[in-house]
């Protein structure tokens, strides 16, 4: 706590949750902590399916999960132990001191506790590296707890260490070798937790005590213990017999606590790190000693280290530091290069994307192929394709979405999982359209039909028509794979409208606007190409009262006369019905028609002929 010297209303606080400020002689506060990185952390776990995911346990400050871009609360309390499922990254367990621990499954909107016995300040709790539903705590009383359903339920193993548990270790190799300490002791169970034995000889733990454990992914005998205090000499032991025989490997680590160490998989000389009061801390088979492997890194208390092997990197929680990373000692950056054969596509078409790849991937990854937004940004991908390989080329079958926007500026790339990488792009601008059809034309036209033609377009595997008479107010509709359609049925001597449309893909529905409307008149049937009509003679014409319709049939018919007017619309029903053989006489009404020019249309059966009339 301290006073503005130069304004006595302003002061500042400093607390385990962070620095604030008071402008009032304290009556309101405001946390000027942002930007600092001063987190004590006990534990951390990070995603191995969301590389660039922590969970985190902090001193006060609950526990904390880093997206990449920020850190979010999700308990509070003193966070302590805390794992992510690499399974699922939506599956997670933390925990607060004393081992209470919650778990979520839909990545922290909801929390369950689960039944746990109760451990130290910091309770160990771990997963089996092969099964993850199979857990291990630690209790207060030095017995371990088991789970095989994700912590649901617990049943106690009596391992017996004689207090509580600091450090439970599962071997990758075979997951019947359990591994578990006291302060003062450290046991092993080879069958899954079930019975156990100490192996506790050959360790010099006077006035010192069994920190952290790590294991051999390759042999479960392999196993490494890393020792607190301040004995000059001795701080990491190594046995290759499961712990009936000890090695001093301490070299000349400097004597502060080793509060941690962990094992990297796969490496052919058995690397291993080790987190100390002041720093990290490297060496393999090969190496006469430790070497310092902290460079960038505060000089501060490493409580924890973990890999994330997707990611090729290592994980340090500090005690006053926050969380920082690093990648591995021999770790060589990848590189994967995108090969993609044209630069236009259709939405829903399929293609084959190469890619070329240096380094080294490990067993489970996947190569995704990620199609970037029409502006060439990969900040929200959209995955094409995928191949389960670690092979350093290859070939991935994609399908570009049949959702995607028309555009001409996507790009394409390949990413990693295990090592998490993401390579270069394809380097070119990709054009992805459905397009509308181009110079739409109204090609052969009769009294009841016309022939519709368009250019063919790249994406189209479908084309739809509208077409109807301008008076009218609904569009009738036509699909055809080609490009020209006929459509019938039409009114001779009438004025019709008609657009067409690409369909680029049936389901799901992908299709473009109507192209702009084109125009066409219907030609007038000749009288005389009616089937037996003859002598057709309408009177007066132009028309001031009634009008008289005379003609001849050979054969009786049924026949129909329908009055339109000069935009097509039907506006008259003037007779339809069977008429006789012979002579026969009609009459029109004037009444109720607007001055004008009219088509009076005959039928008989399919065929249609019509004559002008003038209203007067």
């Amino acid at each position: 706590f301290i006073c503005d010297p130069t304004d006595a209303n302003i002061v500042y606080a400093c607390n385990d949750g962070g620095v604030f400020k008071s402008t009032d002689k304290g009556e309101t506060w405001t946390d000027i902590s942002s930007g600092l990185r001063v987190a004590q952390i006990y534990r951390i776990s990070p995603a191995f399916t969301e590389p660039g995911m922590v969970l985190s346990g902090w001193q006060d400050n609950g526990c904390n999960l880093w997206d990449g871009s920020e850190w979010d609360r999700v308990q509070g309390g003193d966070g302590m132990g805390v794992i992510i499922d690499y399974t699922d990254e939506d599956r997670m367990y933390a925990s607060y001191q004393y081992g209470y621990i919650s778990r979520t499954i839909n990545g922290g909107a909801s929390w369950t506790d689960l039944p746990v016995a109760g451990g130290g300040w910091v309770t160990p709790f771990v997963m089996d590296p092969v099964d993850h539903l199979v857990m291990y705590y630690g209790a207060y009383d030095g017995s371990i707890q088991k789970s095989t359903n994700g912590g649901t339920s617990w049943s106690t193993k009596p391992a017996n260490l004689g207090g509580e548990t600091f450090e439970i270790a599962v071997s990758p190799a075979n997951t019947n070798y359990v591994y578990a300490n006291a302060l003062q002791k450290i046991k092993l169970s080879t069958d899954a937790g079930e019975s156990w034995s100490s192996i506790t000889a050959g360790l010099p733990l006077v006035g010192i005590g069994i920190n952290f454990i790590a294991v051999s992914d390759e042999n479960p005998e392999h196993v490494w213990v890393a020792l607190s205090g301040y004995d000059d000499g001795n701080k990491v032991y190594f046995s290759d017999n499961a712990g009936d025989t000890w090695t001093n490997i301490s070299g000349t680590l400097p004597n502060v606590p080793v509060n941690t160490i962990v094992y990297e998989n796969v490496s052919d000389q058995d690397r291993l790190y080790v987190g100390t009061d002041i720093g990290v801390f490297t060496k393999d088979n090969l190496d006469a000693d430790w070497e310092p492997y902290m460079t960038g890194l505060p000089n501060v208390m490493i409580h924890e280290l973990e890999i994330n092997y997707a990611e090729g990197k290592l994980y340090a929680a500090t005690y006053g530091r926050s969380v920082w990373k690093s990648d591995l000692y021999d770790f060589v950056a990848p590189t994967l290069t995108t090969l993609v054969p044209l630069t236009n596509y259709c939405p829903d078409e399929n293609l084959n994307v190469s890619y070329s790849a240096s380094g080294e991937f490990n067993a489970g990854n996947i190569f995704k192929v990620e199609l970037s937004d029409a502006s060439g940004s990969f900040v929200d991908p959209v995955e094409i394709g995928s191949l389960a390989s670690v092979s350093l080329t290859g070939v991935i079958a994609c399908t570009i979405p049949a959702s995607t926007v028309n555009g001409s500026g996507y790009l394409i790339r390949t990413v990693s999982t295990n090592t998490a990488f993401i390579g270069t792009d394809n380097g070119a601008d990709i054009t992805i359209s459905c397009s509308k059809p181009a110079s739409i034309t109204t090609a052969t036209v009769t009294p009841t039909s016309a022939e519709l033609t368009w250019e063919t377009t790249d994406c189209g595997v479908l084309y739809e028509v509208q077409y109807k008479a301008v008076a009218d107010a609904t569009w009738l509709t036509t699909t055809t794979a080609s490009t020209s359609t006929t459509v019938v049925g039409l009114v001779p001597n009438t004025t019709y409208e008609w657009a067409v449309r690409t369909i680029c893909v049936e389901s799901p529905l992908v299709q473009t606007e109507y192209t702009d409307t084109e125009e066409f008149n219907t030609i007038q049937n000749s009288i005389n190409d009616i089937p037996g009509f003859s002598s057709l003679n309408i009177y007066p014409n132009p028309v001031t009262e009634t009008a008289n319709v005379d003609f001849d049939l050979a054969v009786a018919s049924e026949i129909k006369i329908e009055l339109f007017d000069i935009t097509g619309q039907s506006v008259r029903m003037v007779y339809n019905g069977l008429l006789n053989a012979g002579a026969n006489h009609i009459v029109i009404e004037r009444e109720g028609l607007s001055r004008g020019v009219y088509t009076l249309q005959f039928t008989n059966g399919d065929v249609t002929g019509s004559r002008n009339i003038v209203i007067e």
